[in-house]
């Protein structure tokens, strides 16, 4: 930049001032780009007076960002944005239009790897995308794909394959990787999706770019999270591609090698890995299972999945878009392999306990008991009972304990948002240990593939997972202080001024039923967020809530949890699926209960089996549960869903009397009854008397 007028310098210096540069990764301090950035300015003027005191200090003392520009676009370059944003709207609009002008703009755009950067951009004063605001119009740019689907063959689209191609190509080489611009236009190329469908496509657009992604830095890959991170529904349009070449590729080598070096799947599948990485830090995640790709399930070698697992590297397992289903078959071949070797060593974890005082007897077990024992094959006996336990004393064990635990007699959890389980605020020396318990009782029926009648937010597995927390995790705990939250985003961009809010840097908690003021660092509480500051201070507020509160309380959970989870197989799965693991599916689909139902004795047919289905049918949702108790000793679908239960209704020689279950075998014995007003009646009486009912 040499050879500048004053002018031109002061121009500069103020831009640099109050918008910042293009750049990433900006280390100029007295750049706003920076995250040392220390200026506060009243107004413009204030900046401006600033700017001229840096132009007079300039030829002894420079400090101009390099980054910096002035963005005054050529004339023509300007036109052809606008031309391309012009049709691409009536486009998406269904307006009537030029079919060849339409063509022509696209066209343009696509040969310009200049302009194409700064297509779609939502008005501003200044035209610099950044990490918290890459200036996308998410409504518009989402509809893309979608209308050049629908005109793809009137306005003849893919004659343009070529072309984009090339854009491609030339943003990979000689556009600016470290600048926000560039981001930018990596996102805007997903949104064309009709250039991702076929093996020319994979190879010579999408994959190019993915390999591109991944030759960034580290602080460029994880700019790129961020961005993403703030277009929820955009995320979509960024997945469809990875996903349609990893499903293309195995329909078309069914005995693809997707291990060899430079896999093509392996590529897409790490991008799908990213893109659920922003995902898991957006306002509106996308649920896990929108990430499964069936088809990877025929590829994977299980077999040298241990292995890579025995080496500490990464395999597909780990990647989100391998189904649930597969990555609980390798847990289970895991954990079988696990008991199988206690079972030939004669290891067996015995817990004889009263139903009476249950709960204290657990903790002291689950504290004396090793590493070992907790590993080995559990045989619960409860005192002055006959039970055989072949599985269901040992659920019931476990819905006993955590029922009571969980309790708030212990105040150790308390209920948020009327579902979820979570650490009280006040954490006493002598409960430390029992948070440690806790979380091994928690990790031991993981282990042993049972599910409790608990649900922690979704937080609790992001935690132990170590992903970053969002405000949509502060909605699990408390709905209003998200909202709160995301208003104030909403506020600032929408032009207003936080700073006239006078929220200061701290938080007001209640400690013994008193109202105090926490700053969240030394005087913190007398520095007033501005919208310079708002994002540091939602972070703030976010580690607070979710990390500093409940740290000691989180902290002995999880080494407890971690005694039995902690082998790299549990790292597999995400923390939607963790909660599977831990609480069953969170939704009933009673049809599949009846679906996956078999009979001995009846049939489908059976007048008596219409009539039992027509009264569980009737039960209420509380009592459908019972139901679920009685026949499984678990309140909680297992994972798979009921379909996995294969309830068995037996034929039972009784007339008219209350059914009876085996929870080990998950069946009902059901005895003939003179009226379906009859069997309602013996129904309620077993479901009123579920716990410690019948056969375990």
């Amino acid at each position: 930049m040499a050879n500048l007028s004053p002018q031109d310098l002061i121009k500069l210096y103020f831009r640099q001032l109050t918008v910042g540069c293009d750049c990433a990764a900006c280390q100029n301090e007295t750049c706003k780009t920076c995250d040392r950035f220390s200026y506060k300015f009243k107004d413009a003027n204030d900046a401006a007076i600033e700017a001229i005191r840096l132009t007079l200090r300039h030829p002894a003392n420079p400090k101009l960002c390099e980054n910096i520009k002035y963005y005054e676009q050529e004339p023509e370059t300007k036109k052809k944005i606008e031309n391309f944003n012009e049709y691409i709207g009536k486009m998406i609009r269904r307006e009537n239009f030029d079919k060849q002008k339409a063509f022509s703009a696209i066209q343009e755009i696509f040969q310009d790897s200049a302009g194409f950067p700064y297509v779609l951009m939502i008005l501003s004063d200044h035209l610099n995308p950044r990490k918290t605001d890459l200036l996308l119009n998410e409504d518009v740019v989402c509809d893309i794909p979608l209308a050049m689907r629908h005109y793809r063959d009137e306005l003849n689209l893919m004659d343009l394959s070529i072309s984009f191609g090339n854009l491609v190509n030339d943003l990979i080489m000689n556009d600016p990787p470290n600048t926000a611009h560039h981001i930018r236009a990596i996102i805007l190329l997903f949104c064309m999706d009709i250039y991702f469908e076929n093996s020319d496509d994979f190879e010579f657009n999408l994959i190019p770019i993915i390999n591109h992604i991944f030759s960034l830095p580290d602080w460029s890959k994880s700019y790129l999270i961020s961005a993403m991170s703030l277009y929820p529904t955009l995320l979509s349009n960024l997945l469809a591609p990875s996903s349609r070449l990893i499903k293309h590729s195995i329909e078309k080598n069914p005995k693809i090698n997707i291990y060899q070096e430079n896999s093509i799947i392996k590529t897409a599948a790490k991008f799908i890995n990213m893109i659920h990485d922003a995902s898991l830090s957006s306002r509106q995640p996308i649920k896990t299972n929108k990430f499964y790709l069936p088809e990877i399930e025929s590829v994977i070698d299980l077999k040298y999945e241990f292995v890579l697992f025995h080496h500490e590297k990464q395999g597909y397992l780990s990647y989100p878009c391998v189904p649930f289903r597969l990555k609980f078959h390798a847990l289970s071949i895991y954990l079988n392999l696990v008991q199988n070797k206690c079972k030939k060593q004669n290891l067996k974890f015995q817990i004889s306990v009263d139903r009476e005082n249950l709960a204290n007897q657990v903790i002291d077990i689950i504290r004396r008991a090793d590493y070992q024992t907790l590993q080995a094959p559990i045989y619960v006996i409860f005192r002055g009972e006959s039970g055989i336990d072949l599985g269901g004393l040992t659920r019931e064990f476990f819905y006993l304990a955590i029922t009571q635990l969980f309790s708030p007699m212990y105040s150790l959890f308390k209920i948020v948002n009327d579902k979820f389980y979570w650490f009280t605020d006040t954490c006493f020396p002598e409960d430390l240990v029992h948070y440690q318990t806790l979380g091994t009782l928690v990790g031991l029926a993981v282990f042993h593939r049972i599910t409790l009648p608990i649900r922690f937010p979704n937080l609790m597995y992001k935690k132990i997972l170590g992903r970053p927390l969002s405000i949509v995790d502060v909605g699990e705990l408390d709905q209003s202080i998200a909202n709160s939250l995301t208003q104030l985003i909403d506020y600032k961009n929408n032009g207003n001024n936080i700073e006239e809010m006078e929220i200061t840097f701290s938080i007001t908690t209640d400690q013994f039923d008193n109202k105090v003021v926490v700053p969240f660092f030394e005087g913190g509480d007398s520095i007033v967020v501005t919208n310079d500051t708002l994002d540091r201070y939602i972070q703030y507020y976010i580690d607070f809530k979710l990390v500093n509160s409940v740290a000691v309380q989180f902290s002995q959970f999880v080494s407890g949890f971690r005694k039995l989870c902690s082998n790299q197989i549990f790292s597999c799965f995400t923390p939607e699926e963790l909660d599977i693991l831990v609480s069953g599916q969170p939704v009933f689909e009673w049809e599949a209960l009846r679906n996956g139902a078999r009979y001995s004795g009846y049939s489908a047919n059976s007048q008596t089996i219409k009539w039992f289905w027509s009264c569980f049918d009737n039960l209420e949702e509380e009592d459908k549960i019972k139901f679920l108790i009685f026949t499984t000793g678990n309140s909680r679908a297992p994972v798979g869903g009921l379909s996995e239960v294969h309830l068995k209704i037996v034929e039972s020689i009784l007339v008219d009397q209350p059914p009876r279950s085996h929870t080990c075998f998950h069946s009902l014995e059901l005895p003939h009854y003179s009226s379906k007003e009859k069997m309602r009646e013996c129904l309620e009486v077993s479901l009123q008397n579920c716990l410690g009912f019948g056969f375990a």
